[in-house]
């Protein structure tokens, strides 16, 4: 891909050829998806307790 500087302009096709191999590569954070994060749930709820909002109060 060749990418443009200086005064010259882009058109329209050299924004969407950047936009389509911008969106096919991955990024950093795709690699978390293979994590289960609704494990981590129940020890969030009991360390960040949250469920116990009797008292009223601000959400800590």
């Amino acid at each position: 891909m060749r990418v443009k500087t200086g005064s010259s302009q882009s058109n329209i096709f050299d924004i969407l050829q950047h936009a389509d191999t911008a969106s096919q590569r991955k990024s950093s954070l795709d690699r978390l998806e293979v994590i289960g994060w609704e494990g981590f749930r129940p020890l969030l709820e009991e360390r960040l307790a949250y469920g116990d909002q009797s008292q009223g109060g601000r959400i800590p």
